[in-house]
């Protein structure tokens, strides 16, 4: 099995600096990007469920209040 180090893939520079190809700025870009929407993604999806199941909450407490006041209509 091959192992790769930062310096075979990396040609250092002059002033001791990494100069990498661009596929790996791409790489790091696309990372990043992936982490900062899931930053947003995951606290916005966790608020609209719990918005949602607090409607639905709310739904289903009406629906029973409006079906007690029904029955209670019939038995008068």
């Amino acid at each position: 099995m091959t192992h790769l180090s930062n310096t075979e893939l990396c040609q250092p520079c002059s002033d001791d600096i990494h100069c990498c190809g661009s596929t790996e700025a791409v790489i790091r870009l696309a990372l990043s990007a992936l982490v900062l929407v899931a930053t947003f993604a995951v606290p916005v999806y966790d608020i609209r469920s719990r918005s949602l199941q607090q409607k639905r909450r709310k739904q289903t407490s009406n629906s029973d209040k409006s079906d007690r006041q029904e029955s209670e209509d019939v038995l008068e």
